[in-house]
């Protein structure tokens, strides 16, 4: 595990979760949930891949698919932090890797 890079996006997705948070309850909701997991993060303590990050949903079904930037962010955070043979992991980055394409062709 990279934790400078672990470090960076854990401190990236917190800006730019509170940045959204006073405009999108989702994302205030959010940052609510991760705080734990973004504190570890930036203290170099997730030294074993996490089994899931909270919060995929909100891009694919929520209000927070408008915010490319973050989806982004978040996506990398969690291909960092979890298992990369989670099924639910595979599930998710496929999909971010999917949106991010058709993203780039408009």
């Amino acid at each position: 595990m990279n934790q400078d890079l672990i470090k960076r996006l854990a401190t990236d997705l917190e800006a730019l979760l509170w940045r959204y948070a006073n405009q999108e309850a989702e994302a205030a909701s959010l940052l609510k949930e991760l705080e734990p997991i973004i504190r570890e993060a930036k203290s170099g303590n997730i030294i074993v891949p996490l089994e899931d990050v909270p919060g995929a949903w909100l891009f694919i079904e929520g209000k927070l698919r408008k915010y490319s930037d973050l989806e982004d962010v978040y996506a990398q955070f969690k291909i960092q932090v979890v298992e990369a043979e989670n099924p639910t992991f595979k599930r998710i980055r496929d999909e971010f890797f999917r949106r991010k394409a058709e993203r780039e062709k408009t």
